[in-house]
C-alpha cells in the first residue's frame, strides 16, 4: 500500500513537521572526540592489534637503497607505493572522500601486470578496506557517551536524520528512537555502519577483467571503488520509507534545521533531494512530490 497522506495515521499522533539534521559537529559540541583526526589516533594506536585480529601480516619493502620499511596495505594502496610512509594529514582531514583517491597507474606499475602481482594487488586492496573498516567500526563503538545535563529538549513534531553513528540524542536529549534515523547506521550494529565516498563509480566492466594484465589491475581497482561508494540512492530510499512511515510528507515539513553538519562532498546529494523535496509547491505539484518521497 503506497502512504499517500495522514489518513492512514493516528489522527491523535502529533503531526511531524520539523525535520532536524544531526552531523557530526553536534556531537563535538558535546565534547565527544568524534573527528577524523581522532580516528587517525586511534587508527594509529591500534593498527598492529587490528592486523592480528584480521590475521593481515605487514608488508615488509625493501627498496634499492637497502632502506626497509613495515607498512599495512592501508599506506600501500592509499600512500604512494614508490615512496611509502604513515599517511599525510590530507588524507585523515578528508577521510571519507579520501577513498576514492587511489593512483591506478603507480599501483598498476607497484605488483606489475604477472599473476602473481596481479594476486597481490586485490589481496592488497581488499585487506585496506577490511582494515580501515575494522578500525572505524572498533573506534566508533568505543565513544562513551555520559550522562550530562543539556538543560535542553526537542519538541515532539520533530524527526532526526542523524549522520552520526553515536545515540547522543537518545541518552542526552532523550529522543524517542522512533523518531531518528541513522541514515549510515549505528555504532553498536557494526554491519550496519556506511562509511565511504560518494563518487558513484560504475560496477567495473568484465572485458577489463578478461584482458588480463594492467586492464585487470584496473579491473580491481574499480571494484573496490564501487563497494566503498555510500550508494547514497539506496540510502535515500530507506530514509524515505522512514518518512512516509511517521507521515511526513513535504507538504507537511514546515521547517528544516541542520545542526553540525559541514554538507561536504560525500553526503551533499542527501542536502540535494531534502532541498528539493521539502521546498514548497503549488498545490497542483504536491501529489507528484509525495510519490517522488515513496518512489525514490
Amino acid at each position: 500500500m503506497r502512504l499517500r497522506n495522514n489518513k492512514y495515521f493516528n489522527q491523535n499522533q502529533i503531526k511531524k513537521d520539523t525535520l532536524i539534521i544531526i552531523g557530526n559537529g553536534f556531537d563535538r559540541w558535546q565534547g565527544l572526540n568524534t573527528g577524523y583526526f581522532d580516528f587517525r589516533d586511534y587508527y594509529l594506536a591500534h593498527r598492529d592489534e587490528i592486523l592480528r585480529r584480521l590475521r593481515i601480516k605487514k608488508r615488509t619493502i625493501q627498496y634499492e637503497d637497502g632502506r626497509i620499511i613495515d607498512i599495512s596495505d592501508v599506506e600501500l594502496i592509499y600512500g604512494d607505493p614508490f615512496q611509502l610512509k604513515e599517511l599525510e594529514d590530507d588524507f585523515w582531514g578528508s577521510f571519507e572522500s579520501s577513498l576514492d583517491k587511489i593512483d591506478t597507474d603507480k599501483i598498476n606499475l607497484f605488483f606489475g601486470k604477472d599473476r602473481q602481482g596481479l594476486h597481490e594487488m586485490k589481496k592488497s586492496i581488499r585487506n585496506a578496506n577490511r582494515i580501515l573498516r575494522e578500525a572505524f567500526c572498533q573506534w566508533i563503538s568505543t565513544i562513551e557517551i555520559g550522562k550530562k545535563n543539556v538543560e535542553y529538549t526537542f519538541g515532539n513534531n520533530c524527526l532526526f536524520i542523524n549522520f552520526n553513528y553515536t545515540d547522543t540524542l537518545l541518552k542526552r536529549f532523550g529522543v524517542c528512537a522512533e523518531d531518528e534515523f541513522h541514515i549510515h547506521g549505528e555504532a553498536n550494529d557494526p554491519k550496519s555502519i556506511v562509511i565511504g565516498h560518494s563518487t558513484h563509480p560504475q560496477l567495473p566492466e568484465e572485458t577489463l577483467y578478461r584482458m588480463g594484465g594492467r586492464f585487470r589491475g584496473l579491473y580491481f581497482v574499480e571494484q573496490i571503488l564501487y563497494e566503498t561508494d555510500k550508494h547514497v540512492q539506496d540510502n535515500i530510499r530507506l530514509l524515505c520509507m522512514f518518512l512516509a512511515a511517521k507521515g511526513a510528507f513535504p507538504v507537511d515539513i514546515k521547517q528544516v534545521f541542520v545542526l553540525g553538519h559541514s554538507m561536504s562532498l560525500p553526503d551533499i546529494e542527501y542536502f540535494a533531494f531534502l532541498a528539493d523535496a521539502t521546498c514548497k509547491h503549488d498545490s497542483s505539484d504536491v501529489e507528484e512530490q509525495e510519490d517522488k518521497m515513496c518512489d525514490n
